[in-house]
């Protein structure tokens, strides 16, 4: 999501919902990070909770009532926050 897609989009990218299922490595528990760190002898990176979730994530998506993914949408050549998927109507 950047302000490219906005302006090469034009109008065609307004009103468009994102989903952002991103977790921060530093705020995921310390158990987590010192194995990715012993496994891979550096810190995890950007996308390494997403990596290790990957399956766990789609298992819980079909789960009710699952609070996993934000949503965004286009307007105004920007992105508007609208929350939980579950809660957005």
């Amino acid at each position: 999501m950047s302000p490219v897609f906005l302006r090469q989009a034009g109008t065609a990218g307004q009103d468009w919902l994102f989903g952002a299922p991103f977790t921060d490595p530093r705020s995921v528990s310390r158990t987590f990070r010192t194995a990715y760190r012993e496994k891979y002898g550096a810190e995890a990176g950007r996308w390494s909770p997403e990596a290790y979730d990957a399956v766990g994530l789609v298992a819980r998506a079909l789960e009710p009532n699952s609070p996993l993914y934000f949503l965004f949408q286009a307007r105004g050549g920007t992105f508007r926050f609208l929350g939980r998927y579950d809660q957005v109507e």
